[in-house]
């Protein structure tokens, strides 16, 4: 398989449904904007590498609601 371009468009956002984690125990928005992102890239990375251009693609689609947030370094879980 050799892949040109990977698009990572997926994402969740709710301010009003309660906490959710992931199997793993991340927080949910977390585990599923970002880490999956990150995940699946990097699972994909021996067929990007096999791209028929010289330089493939990887797109990571998002929104200006991070402008709304700040992220706790320490407490990436939101357990606290």
């Amino acid at each position: 398989l050799a892949l040109d371009v990977l698009v990572c468009n997926a994402g969740i956002f709710s301010m009003s449904g309660p906490r959710e984690v992931t199997e793993e125990g991340f927080e949910a928005h977390f585990g599923c904007n970002y880490l999956a992102h990150f995940l699946l890239t990097m699972l994909l990375l021996p067929a990007l590498s096999r791209a028929r251009t010289s330089e493939p693609r990887v797109v990571m689609v998002a929104s200006k609601l991070h402008e709304f947030g700040i992220l706790d370094w320490s407490n990436l879980t939101l357990a606290s």
